[in-house]
């Protein structure tokens, strides 16, 4: 999907399956390479696809420089592993872990 990865970027993995009750799970993951820079992006992503579950590495923020109010005021629950400059995962779920 071209409009994926021009929001994303070429690191990007979306999957989609529907469980027995029809109902259908979408999960993102990304390698976002620094959280802060590509906000804007994210957020707008999760406005158009609405995604369930997102699965993002390469933060590379600190816990207090992470933005879980804007993340939170998306919709999502936040679980993050912060690294200061490289790697730091956090995991993005509208289902409180």
């Amino acid at each position: 999907n071209r409009a994926l990865y021009g929001r994303l970027g070429s690191r990007s993995l979306t999957a989609a399956a529907s469980g027995q009750d029809g109902r259908t799970l979408k999960v993102v993951s990304w390698n976002v390479n620094s959280i802060n820079k590509r906000l804007p992006n994210l957020l707008t992503y999760i406005e158009e696809y609405d995604p369930d579950v997102l699965a993002l590495q390469e933060i590379k923020c600190q816990r207090q420089n992470f933005p879980t109010e804007a993340l939170q005021e998306a919709g999502y629950d936040c679980i993050v592993h912060p690294q200061k400059t490289f790697n730091g995962v956090a995991i993005l779920s509208k289902t409180k872990p």
